[in-house]
């Protein structure tokens, strides 16, 4: 059974603004290696994409210039509402579907992306459907990032000081992480079986992302784990807000945190998959 997170409004509307978006680069390597078996029209146009897992549309507003038709989904109603109010581009659109039922026809899709969702996935019903609406030729893309941005050898920069920060944040929520999914997301998805056999995995791909003192804040703050802790014990999640904002004035050497600031570098990977020729 899929695991539904990421359900109220409040929380999507943090998640849409401070996660990490994936670089393009990244969608680059996806459209690469889509056009190697399946070239688009001679508008540079592929018919439609679908993105799943799509949150408040990260990703899918990304495959905008790429696609005449995009659909989102979601199976919170709450991220694809925040998607909604996000969207100004008609060839977009989003609706409220497990990526176990995707409401399309057969063969009608050129390709399908899930970004840091799979591991929430009933795989063998997800596996099916994308057999059943991807073309001949068509690609499914999975890709995510690790948590806690690349941390260098030089421990003295304030910048290093904040990964450290987000890496102490993370494992402080340790038993509130759903599992097993997390832990094979932070693995890359190690020994994920594809659903084709033509496949391709790039391993590490690297994407600066600025941020402010208030968006750090919020990245953490829209963690599952800590919207769990929040719904269990309000004191304790308030503590663990307090001495994050108590520790940045330390780091950053401000009292005025959220306006202070700075990049991050995130660590992406990505998987992707070809559905063979009839």
């Amino acid at each position: 059974m899929p695991i539904q997170l990421f359900e109220s409004e409040t929380h999507a509307s943090t998640y849409a603004q401070a996660r990490p978006s994936p670089p393009q680069s990244l969608i680059g390597s996806i459209l690469s290696f889509l056009e190697s078996g399946f070239p688009p029209d001679t508008n540079g146009l592929w018919p439609q994409a679908v993105d799943v897992g799509a949150g408040s549309g990260q990703t899918t507003f990304l495959m905008k210039d790429h696609f005449k038709h995009i659909l989102g989904i979601d199976i919170s109603a709450a991220q694809i509402g925040e998607a909604n109010k996000r969207n100004i581009y008609p060839n977009v659109s989003f609706k409220v579907s497990p990526a176990e039922t995707i409401p399309l026809e057969n063969e009608s899709v050129s390709l399908v992306t899930a970004s840091q969702c799979l591991h929430w996935f009933d795989l063998e019903k997800f596996y099916t459907e994308l057999n059943r609406i991807l073309v001949p030729g068509g690609v499914f893309a999975t890709f995510g990032y690790l948590p806690v941005p690349i941390i260098s050898t030089d421990d003295s920069s304030s910048k290093n000081k904040l990964a450290q920060l987000v890496e102490k944040c993370r494992l402080e929520l340790s038993d509130l992480w759903e599992q097993p999914g997390t832990d094979f997301l932070n693995s890359k998805y190690t020994g994920l079986k594809l659903p084709f056999n033509d496949n391709h995995k790039i391993n590490t791909i690297k994407c600066s992302v600025p941020y402010s003192g208030q968006k750090y804040f919020d990245y953490i703050t829209s963690w599952s784990a800590y919207n769990e802790l929040m719904e269990k014990n309000p004191e304790k999640a308030k503590k663990f807000t307090d001495n994050i904002v108590n520790q940045l004035k330390v780091i950053l050497e401000t009292d005025d945190v959220f306006s202070a600031q700075f990049h991050h570098e995130f660590e992406f990977f990505l998987l992707m998959s070809r559905k063979p020729e009839n």
